[in-house]
């Protein structure tokens, strides 16, 4: 039965899983986790993170198993899927959009110097002068999204557009942002905003 597995298509091992064979899904697993780790490792340059997207991958197949279609073998799927999730993960570390919204927090002025004081305001100013000169819908996107922490499908909802209208508000905006607030990406700056 093991070595009749093995023999097996990609396409017809993902078609046992669809009918809930757990055996065939351990099959893919075997043939492909340790070639989706290599990939990943040579991107995140460590084990623990490059372990935990390929089986958030993994996972994502077999919870998608009936609605995946493939013509033969599973691995270009599985890596534009790994690719997707990379530049996912990427973004998430790379581009924390962070909101400088002090009042929020607890205060904490008592332990802070009177120049962070006026720089924090300074720049949730600066934050709120370039989010204000978005059009009005991306900066309700924007708002929905990094404010609100909702989903590209439930901002969509919310506001009756599609996800693909959505995503593209959001590239549009952090593109501006990005580029208006570059000038103040010093690392002293960086390290102010990571400390609020």
């Amino acid at each position: 039965m093991i070595q009749e597995i093995k023999n097996l298509s990609d396409k017809h091992l993902l078609k046992q899983c669809a009918e809930g064979d757990d055996i065939a899904f351990n099959e893919l697993f075997r043939r492909y986790f340790n070639k989706l780790y290599q990939y990943t490792l040579g991107f995140t340059k460590d084990s623990l993170v490059a372990e935990e997207l390929v089986m958030d991958v993994m996972l994502n197949l077999w919870l998608r198993k009936g609605n995946v279609i493939i013509t033969d073998s599973l691995n270009p799927y599985l890596f534009r899927a790994m690719k997707n999730t990379l530049i996912n993960y990427w973004r998430k570390k790379i581009i924390p959009t962070t909101s400088l919204k002090i009042s929020e927090e607890v205060d904490f002025a008592d332990s802070r110097s009177a120049d962070h004081t006026i720089l924090t305001s300074e720049l949730d100013n600066l934050y709120s002068q370039h989010l204000d000169a978005l059009s009005p819908q991306r900066k309700k996107v924007f708002e929905l999204s990094r404010h609100e922490n909702l989903t590209y499908p439930e901002i969509a909802s919310q506001l009756n557009l599609s996800v693909k209208t959505v995503e593209h508000h959001m590239s549009a905006s952090l593109i501006f942002l990005r580029k208006k607030l570059k000038p103040l990406s010093d690392s002293a700056v960086i390290l102010l905003l990571l400390l609020s």
